[in-house]
């Protein structure tokens, strides 16, 4: 869902500046920054000190209007005599307006900013896709039926010299209940972080049982195997 847009109408006179920003993308402190950069160039336009009023004339401060997005916003210059009950938005008949945009670091433009395109991410089913996130990790496991791409081949018989070859994050494979697991996928998904390196290239089911006794292998991480580890390699043949 995109972050709803907040205009502040400024009125001077007959004129509106319309301030468009997006409350959530942009600080309070930002905000009153920008707003501060809007009213100097009220300033110059009226020639003269500004005062700040809402509907009602009571006075407002740039802090006020940024912290509770107060709109309209009456701009009237600083010496001179005014009808409360007159500064009504529906009673100013508005001849012209000026639309300006605060973007989310608080800079003032003169048109709307472009939104920033989003990084572009591998499909899961391109072997190379390795998910950034525990959620995309989900998202790949669950729309794809071989993310390794391994077609039809064969487990493998794993022995430990050969499950030991396979030790880095970029070839990361780890043994559990007697399984053997290409975790190089998740590695950077895991939510204990890199710890699950210590795992990598050994029977890990004694830590597995230590950490994650709860957790159903084959549910999480299932479409990951690439072997079994040969027999008499691991007492740990059974969850």
């Amino acid at each position: 869902m995109s972050d709803p847009e907040t205009v502040l109408l400024f009125l001077t006179g007959t004129r509106g500046t319309q301030v468009h920003l997006t409350p959530s993308q942009t600080s309070a402190e930002d905000l009153t920054a920008a707003l501060n950069g809007v009213l100097r160039k009220l300033r110059q336009d009226l020639g003269s000190d500004l005062r700040l009023v809402d509907a009602d004339g009571v006075e407002l401060t740039v802090e006020n209007i940024a912290v509770n997005k107060v709109s309209p916003v009456f701009v009237l210059p600083a010496e001179g005599e005014y009808e409360p009950g007159t500064l009504r938005r529906e009673g100013v008949q508005v001849t012209s307006t000026e639309d300006l945009y605060v973007n989310e670091r608080g800079k003032v433009l003169l048109q709307r900013p472009e939104k920033p395109a989003l990084p572009s991410v591998p499909k899961p089913h391109d072997s190379t896709y390795k998910p950034r996130s525990q959620l995309e990790f989900v998202q790949m496991m669950n729309s794809n039926r071989d993310p390794l791409n391994r077609g039809s081949a064969p487990l493998l018989s794993v022995t430990l010299s050969e499950l030991s070859q396979h030790t880095s994050p970029e070839d990361a494979w780890v043994a559990l209940y007697g399984k053997v697991y290409d975790m190089t996928k998740y590695v950077t998904c895991h939510p204990g972080g890199n710890v699950i390196m210590q795992a990598a290239g050994k029977d890990g089911t004694e830590l597995f049982r230590k950490f994650h006794p709860w957790v159903n292998v084959d549910a999480l991480i299932g479409k990951l195997q690439v072997g079994v580890l040969k027999s008499g390699s691991s007492y740990f043949l059974r969850p």
